[in-house]
């Protein structure tokens, strides 16, 4: 193939990585995360949902009900909201161009994090958990891919291992 007719295929498959502030336990946020992506960039044609944040390091004895609260409404309930508002996005039938979405996990969701970050861990976990019964979502059939990471250093990440 001559140069310019790569160099054509190639641009058929450009990402644009777009990042936006938001808070994604809000839901108003959200939409309006979704709005200025579609406003700034036109249609999308797949998200990344990587959503997620860990307190201090400490045993699940000493946690209040406020920091437990604020890591599952982030991390599960964020996601999801993102997620939801990327189906919505998505689809053919709203106007969309179809496309995937990734909703990143964690190895805490396989491993835990005994005395340290136990609410991140069952946090990622019930992420997975959900998503995992859930191949695509409805008639539209987008893909929903769900991976979850390996620990850094091991066999799986260092290309020893099973391919993910």
């Amino acid at each position: 193939m001559g140069q310019g007719r790569a160099s054509g295929k190639c641009a058929e498959f450009v990402a644009v990585e777009f990042t936006l502030m938001g808070d994604v336990s809000v839901e108003a946020d959200v939409i309006a995360m979704f709005c200025k992506a579609h406003t700034d960039l036109g249609p999308i044609g797949g998200v990344v949902i990587n959503a997620g944040i860990v307190a201090s390091a400490m045993p699940l004895a000493a946690m209040s009900l406020e920091r437990l609260e604020r890591v599952f409404r982030v991390n599960v309930l964020g996601a999801y909201l993102c997620a939801r508002e990327a189906a919505r996005t998505l689809a053919r039938s709203r106007g969309g161009k179809g496309g995937s979405m990734v909703l990143v996990s964690s190895a805490a969701s396989r491993l835990g994090s005994p005395g340290e970050y136990v609410d991140y861990a069952g946090s990622a976990a019930e992420r997975c958990r959900r998503v995992r019964h859930r191949s695509h979502t409805g008639r539209h059939r987008r893909a929903v891919i769900a991976p979850s990471c390996g620990s850094p250093g091991t066999a799986r990440t260092s290309g020893r291992g099973p391919a993910l």
